[in-house]
């Protein structure tokens, strides 16, 4: 048999590696596309021959992904032994999808711990030590660990990692400062000292004081590698920060603040941060402006005009914003909210001010709409928004009601920029009426075909508008709706999945121009 040389091999080996879909990536690890097989066959590979345990080693450990998947305790605890005995596998991995809670965490919500609190004792406190960080994040990690901190540590020794995918717990996880690629120059980013929120630190679970190998059993002793330093992180470009609950709660956006400190992040993707009030205010770096992050990803973030600003003023270099607003679930043991109020007129002028290098905007309201009033007016016209080329956003939010004593709707050509190229209209539930099926859908239908017979946009290639599920499709655009030169199609789609929530089914009318 003739043999095929290592690249070959390669390229064929790398079609198992693991992978992290971007959609529903909220869902805590529980996508249905996450089925991990891919990493089963890697590691039957290594061990045909040397020449397949040499090409697949590496493509099994560039991508972890731990959190969401069956015995996911016990995984994330062999990694972590893993790690401290090799930190040269640590230097393979380039993306990675950890819980930062810690095993102290676990064992007190699953019945059947992996280990006890002592062993953990002898598992992280020594990783800590053979690892040469900045006393401030050392003692930082050290308190942390009755509780979270688990995510950061393992972090610390994949120093080539490009992808950090985890879900954090508590408002004082070091996942964040530890990622935020400027430990060690204190004296322009000064760390505030850490004081630990559980008693158990203060009891000795996590101080080392007097610790000594010696105290461990001689069959359990690892031969830890020499001591490294990593912290820097230089080749990460995409976090993704859940907060520990699917159900309720938030995480103040001073928590994640030091993510936007990392000087080569592009993509941040946040669920349930809280940019409102006195969380604004606790900010520890309000004046740093980073200019690097392109695209910030704001799903279930309570957030009002004054936190948009923040944000825009901040993140400077943003090319791509998506805020998705929460129901009233985000809101329970969060804070005061009674006077949050999402008022889009100040968001519009917000935008006009501070997003003209925005190419891409979306504004997802339709859960903060089912449980709460309506925001106030609406977007109005965005065209002095002249690199904005793909919008997302209810159509009331952005032309304004039909109905009222407000000032007149707008037409799309009146509110978009010229530069718009996709055009996707969410669906408003309070828009469900009886009638909707005759003379609503009819009027709605009959703006999208006027907007696009004025053909006033001249890169304008794709249109979709979304609408309550139902089986007769056919009625969604009739034909006598027909505009030359664009073609329809009506596709039906599951949106909105959450962990605990199937979601909802949509039909969704897609209108393409053809070029």
């Amino acid at each position: 048999m003739v043999a095929l040389p290592d690249e070959i091999w390669y390229h064929i080996f790398a079609e198992f590696e693991d992978y992290m879909p971007l959609k529903n990536w909220r869902m805590y690890g529980a996508q249905a596309e996450l089925n991990h097989q891919g990493p089963v066959v890697l590691r039957d590979l290594c061990l045909v021959c040397r020449q397949f345990q040499r090409i697949a080693q590496p493509l099994l450990y560039r991508t972890l992904l731990i959190e969401g998947r069956d015995g996911e305790r016990d995984i994330q605890s062999m990694m972590m032994r893993t790690l401290i005995a090799n930190p040269k596998i640590g230097e393979q991995v380039r993306a990675v999808s950890i819980d930062d809670r810690t095993l102290w965490w676990s064992i007190q919500k699953l019945s059947t711990p992996a280990f006890s609190p002592d062993d953990m004792t002898k598992l992280f406190l020594p990783a800590l030590r053979y690892l040469d960080l900045p006393p401030p994040l050392t003692g930082r990690l050290r308190h942390a660990l009755d509780r979270s901190g688990f995510a950061a540590l393992g972090v610390a020794y994949m120093p080539h990692v490009q992808f950090v995918d985890s879900t954090i717990h508590d408002d004082y996880s070091p996942l964040p400062w530890m990622l935020s690629g400027i430990l060690g120059v204190q004296e322009e980013f000064p760390f505030p000292s850490y004081q630990p929120s559980s008693t158990r630190a203060s009891e000795g679970f996590c101080n080392d004081e007097g610790y000594t190998e010696d105290q461990e059993p001689q069959n359990s002793r690892i031969v830890y590698p020499k001591a490294f330093a990593n912290y820097g992180f230089p080749n990460l470009t995409e976090v993704r920060i859940r907060t520990g609950s699917s159900d309720d709660g938030c995480t103040p956006a001073w928590v994640i603040e030091p993510l936007l400190l990392h000087p080569t992040l592009k993509i941040l993707r946040t669920l349930g941060i809280n940019w409102y009030g006195e969380e604004l205010r606790k900010l520890k770096w309000p004046t740093h402006v980073n200019n690097n992050l392109e695209c910030l990803d704001l799903t279930e973030a309570i957030i009002d005009a004054e936190g948009l600003k923040t944000v825009l003023i901040r993140c400077q270099g943003l090319r791509g914003l998506s805020i998705e607003l929460p129901g009233s679930r985000r809101e329970s043991w969060a804070g005061d909210f009674e006077d949050w109020e999402i008022d889009y007129d100040k968001f519009r002028n917000i935008l006009l001010q501070h997003g003209q290098k925005l190419d891409e905007f979306d504004l997802h309201t339709a859960e903060h709409d089912a449980d709460h009033s309506a925001g106030d007016g609406s977007l109005g016209s965005l065209r002095e928004l002249t690199f904005l080329r793909h919008l997302k956003v209810q159509k009331e939010t952005l032309l304004g009601p039909p109905w009222g004593d407000g000032p007149p709707a707008l037409s799309f050509s009146e509110a978009l920029p010229s530069s718009i190229e996709t055009l996707h209209l969410y669906w408003r539930e309070s828009c469900w009426i009886s009638s909707w099926a005759d003379s609503g859908r009819h009027e709605y239908n009959e703006e999208i075909q006027e907007f696009l017979i004025e053909d006033k946009m001249p890169n304008l290639r794709k249109i979709s508008m979304e609408r309550v599920h139902t089986e007769e499709k056919e009625y969604e655009w009739s034909d006598d709706l027909k505009v030359e030169g664009w073609d329809v199609k009506i596709v039906q789609e599951r949106l909105g999945e959450r962990c605990d929530s199937i979601g909802y089914m949509r039909n969704i009318v897609i209108l393409t121009k053809n070029i």
